[in-house]
């Protein structure tokens, strides 16, 4: 199941997308920056680089994904 991570690289995502990907699960981490992307990718999950305020971008890496997990209160994706 692929399953998207809205905060990917914050206090909750991190432990989140190492416990997702350690039952099998294919992870999507969102995250604006290039540098916290590569430490998605060296976790073992795919990086999506962008605003959550972009919605076209968001909506094309949602699109793609089975579960959604957004943790962010102040998130448009709620």
């Amino acid at each position: 199941m692929k399953i998207f991570v809205a905060g990917a690289t914050g206090a909750i995502g991190r432990p989140l997308i190492a416990q997702l990907l350690a039952q099998g699960h294919d992870v999507v981490g969102l995250t604006r920056s290039s540098e916290k992307a590569r430490t998605l990718a060296e976790q073992g999950a795919e990086a999506a680089i962008a605003d959550v305020f972009d919605a076209d971008a968001i909506h094309s890496v949602i699109a793609i994904c089975q579960i959604l997990f957004v943790h962010d209160y102040d998130s448009p994706l709620h």
